[in-house]
């Protein structure tokens, strides 16, 4: 039997001095739109939300996602009835991203949109709360 090694996808923080680019990097012009996206799903998936400062990350498969900074749980409560109280934000940031790609991809149309909400299901499916987020996005 041959040794297969398992190959995760890793998260970084991107660092402060590369976030002026960071969603034009990867979105190109679509970005401003997708922050649009991401700001209204939360305002409209979490009641307590009031605006605040939104982390970056990278993903080591070429995938982002962002999340809010709080060091709170967060109360959710998806489109498809699913209601989850005491949310991380780094899973609420990963949900909010995933509905703001899927909804921007058919704004824009653009291959790297729909490629980058892939790369992040990849990596939510490895996530500890992949259930949960697949739950919120189904």
């Amino acid at each position: 039997m041959e040794n297969s090694a398992c190959s995760f996808i890793t998260a970084s923080l991107v660092p402060e001095a590369a976030r002026p680019n960071f969603l034009a990097s990867k979105l190109g012009l679509a970005a401003a739109s997708f922050e649009t996206y991401a700001y209204s799903f939360m305002d409209s998936f979490c009641p307590t939300y009031a605006g605040g400062y939104w982390h970056f990350v990278e993903l080591s498969n070429g995938g982002f996602y962002i999340y809010l900074d709080t060091d709170e749980k967060l109360g959710m409560a998806f489109p498809n009835f699913y209601v989850a109280d005491g949310m991380a934000p780094e899973t609420a940031g990963i949900i909010i991203t995933l509905y703001a790609l899927s909804n921007l991809s058919f704004e824009v149309q653009a291959e790297s949109v729909a490629k980058h909400y892939h790369l992040l299901r990849d990596f939510a499916a490895e996530h500890p709360d992949a259930g949960v987020i697949f739950r919120a996005i189904d």
